[in-house]
């Protein structure tokens, strides 16, 4: 039954979609195609694999209880034709990099303890890298090894020498969070040794990690982050440039004098003259309640230190002066640096009765080098979508990759666009 009322709700939203109703993958460059199972499927991160897109997400009973939770790797090919896919029990997936002959993948796995005398309730989190092969096979696997505190994966990254980074986040209390970067060395055809993991600590305040780790044209790490201050409510954003087996850390600061807006740092992006990076800012009202939110997007140098004057705002994919106005709720998720010099900008709008196709939309918004809108697209049906990666193919057009929630049921989805944006081709 579950699966006849699944395939119900994928025709309801693909005739529901803004300019979706005739996206056929057989026969069009363009195309949207839906993935889903007898329980929540939840897209978290995506790569372009030469002729294949992978992507990687979680399916539970609920996509808010991961304790029961399996980590779900799909490999398509180019037009979203599915060529496997592979479940992982009690795991969840984060972030997924190519290597020569696989993957590497980073998930979390939950430990639920129990008190046999109190009854008391432990959680216990652990960071979990993988190596798999074309197939999905995992052939080496790490966990962090018990201790005090929880850790959860962000993302994961790969050099050119084959080194892989892990970004990841120590849970020391409920307000109280720590960055860590873990080194991992080939050491064989299917094995990796830890030569380096280091946590980044604030004394006050705590990071909240993006949902992307790059490395500099010095080979050094950044990554986007929002460094929060849990009594004040106030956030600011930080990309933090840190040397491989250093214990210090350099951070360009965004919004840290301005107690007036809270600022999230999610994806950042490089290309020859440095980095683009993208985020929601949001205006705080009544001391630590946020509201009015709208993407931002800014420019870094090759070393990672913020360009001043960069700063864009947008609301509704409309560039404002005043970052503080706001016609929708939307927010800053995913980019792409373009191969013209431009970036494409992919998030999130929440439909007003005037704007949007209800609940949740996929926003792309084309912007110049210097952040100039050349173009803006809305994608939705009366569901939820929300975006985690944007994607430019070699020929031209973006893949948006993300969860379509529909009647409280998750499916993952692929949007196949031409260069434009548009499903037209």
């Amino acid at each position: 039954m579950k699966k006849i009322v699944w395939l119900f709700i994928i025709v309801l939203f693909a005739v529901s979609c803004n300019n979706l109703e005739d996206a056929q993958p057989e026969t069009r460059k363009s195309f949207v195609y839906f993935y889903g199972s007898d329980e929540n499927m939840v897209s978290v991160s995506s790569i372009l694999d030469n002729d294949a897109i992978v992507t990687v997400g979680y399916r539970s009973k609920s996509s808010t209880d991961l304790t029961s939770s399996s980590m779900v790797v799909l490999k398509t090919d180019l037009k979203g034709k599915t060529l496997w896919r592979q479940d992982y029990p009690k795991l969840s997936g984060k972030g997924i990099a190519p290597v020569a002959d696989g993957y590497a993948v980073v998930g979390d796995s939950v430990e639920i303890l129990v008190d046999p005398v109190t009854s008391a309730v432990t959680t216990n989190y652990y960071l979990k890298f993988f190596k798999m092969n074309k197939d999905g096979k995992i052939v080496f696997r790490y966990t962090t090894p018990s201790s005090a505190n929880s850790f959860l994966a962000n993302s994961v990254t790969v050099d050119g020498t084959g080194k892989v980074f892990v970004l990841g986040t120590i849970l020391r209390g409920s307000n109280d969070r720590l960055s860590i970067v873990k080194q991992f060395v080939p050491s064989g055809a299917n094995s990796f040794t830890e030569t380096w993991s280091q946590p980044f600590d604030l004394e006050t305040r705590s990071y909240s990690n993006g949902k992307t780790l790059k490395l500099t044209v010095g080979q050094n790490l950044i990554w986007p982050s929002s460094i929060l201050a849990p009594l004040s409510g106030r956030a600011y954003a930080a990309f933090p440039v840190v040397k491989p087996s250093s214990t210090a850390i350099n951070s360009a600061l965004f919004g840290e004098n301005d107690d007036s807006f809270n600022f999230n740092a999610n994806d950042i992006q490089e290309n020859v003259f440095g980095f683009g990076a993208l985020g929601t800012v949001y205006t705080v009202s009544g001391g630590s309640a946020n509201a009015n939110t709208n993407f931002y997007f800014m420019r870094l140098d090759q070393r990672g230190n913020i360009l001043a004057g960069t700063a864009k705002y947008y609301d509704n994919g409309i560039e404002v002066a005043d970052k503080s106005f706001s016609t929708v709720e939307d927010s800053g998720q995913a980019l792409v640096a373009c191969k013209d010099g431009g970036y494409l900008l992919a998030g999130i709008l929440n439909s007003t009765p005037t704007v949007g196709n209800g609940g949740k939309d996929v926003l792309l918004i084309k912007v110049d080098a210097f952040g100039v809108v050349i173009w803006t697209k809305t994608y939705g049906g009366s569901g939820d979508e929300v975006t985690n990666t944007a994607i430019e193919m070699p020929e031209g057009g973006f893949l948006i990759c993300g969860t379509s929630i529909v009647q409280n049921f998750s499916s993952m989805f692929i949007i196949k666009t031409n260069a434009a944006g548009n499903l037209t081709d």
